[in-house]
């Protein structure tokens, strides 16, 4: 079965498994730095009820703990708008943007999205590191 974006932006349950694995640090003033590429890690992400929890499960994240990247594999409740252009479609959700979550001294996810692109799925996260105020990191999953 065909994965739908709009289903997923609908709420609905869904899995998607993905191989290919892209970190990106992204100064606010700078150059991006692509830090990792992994093209052998299992990543999966799922709903697994309607309006449910989102988790996405890296089986790297050791290696992303060691680099600081991520500390867990990050879950939560997307609600998410839903967007279609010819060759494009894309569920996008701001997860966790909140000043409270920027000065409380945790780890967040604030953006997340699931794309089609020419009927191939990205997905990605912005991943905001505690007390850090000029990066953030960019995983980007295919």
């Amino acid at each position: 079965m065909e994965m739908e974006i709009k289903e997923i932006a609908n709420g609905n349950s869904f899995s998607i498994l993905l191989n290919n694995l892209i970190v990106q640090k992204q100064p606010y003033n700078g150059e991006t730095e692509t830090v990792l590429e992994r093209n052998n890690v299992n990543i999966k992400i799922e709903r697994k009820s309607i309006n449910g929890l989102t988790t996405i499960s890296l089986s790297n994240i050791d290696e992303l703990r060691r680099m600081g990247v991520i500390q867990n594999n990050p879950s939560f409740n997307p609600s998410f708008n839903y967007m279609i252009q010819p060759g494009y479609e894309c569920a996008s959700a701001e997860v966790g943007n909140s000043i409270a979550l920027a000065y409380s001294g945790k780890e967040y996810v604030s953006l997340f999205q699931i794309t089609k692109q020419n009927g191939r799925i990205v997905s990605f996260i912005i991943n905001n590191l505690p007390n850090e105020d000029n990066f953030y990191y960019l995983l980007i999953f295919q």
